[in-house]
């Protein structure tokens, strides 16, 4: 004879003599198949009401901002190679553009930026502010950022958000995805 009597909560004896699955098909047991549909809902409820287990796992935040902070001085740097190892094999990044999306691979942006800023004094970009959500080995960081170049008395900047997705991959977290929403672009601004 089956007895499930260990419910959450100290709650009593809910089935005797019958699995679950038995009494739900035939309607054998303990009351009929209406009793047992009715009282699922109840069970849901008090299953509810038992609080999740508690996760021993470390939070990943602070050394997931930590590893999008250096990806960004490396970026700022202009440490073209480092910044490329922040990335995974066959990752991308999208540009949400007026025209619609435009997806390039790290290489290309790498190339596109080196091009850009050639020349120029500054170049820097920074997270400002940054959301973590992670799961095992999977995280997503939404992160608004700030950005400035120039040369002499014209200093172009920029801002938005960047949405990451990253996996950590041989014990380090690396970028399988970003995908970037600039804000408008503002007027240069000139120094006196």
């Amino acid at each position: 004879m089956t007895t499930y009597s260990e419910a959450p909560s100290g709650a009593i004896h809910i089935l005797q003599g019958k699995t679950p699955f038995s009494l739900w098909r035939n309607g054998a047991g303990h009351g009929s198949v209406g009793a047992m549909r009715r009282l699922v809902p109840v069970l849901l409820i008090l299953g509810s009401c038992v609080a999740p287990p508690k996760s021993t796992a470390p939070n990943p935040g602070p050394e997931i901002i930590r590893v999008l902070e250096v990806m960004y001085e490396d970026l700022s740097a202009r440490r073209w190679e480092l910044l490329a190892a922040h990335f995974l094999p066959d990752s991308s990044l999208v540009f949400a553009t007026p025209a619609g999306p435009n997806r390039m691979t790290p290489a290309a942006f790498i190339e596109m930026v080196r091009k850009n800023v050639e020349g120029k004094e500054i170049f820097e970009e920074k997270m400002e502010a940054a959301s973590v959500r992670a799961h095992g080995d999977v995280a997503q960081v939404w992160s608004s950022f700030a950005g400035r170049e120039g040369s002499g008395t014209t200093i172009r900047t920029w801002g938005g958000v960047d949405a990451f997705t990253l996996v950590k991959s041989e014990g380090r977290w690396r970028i399988a995805l970003v995908a970037v929403s600039p804000d408008p672009p503002e007027e240069p601004e000139k120094k006196e």
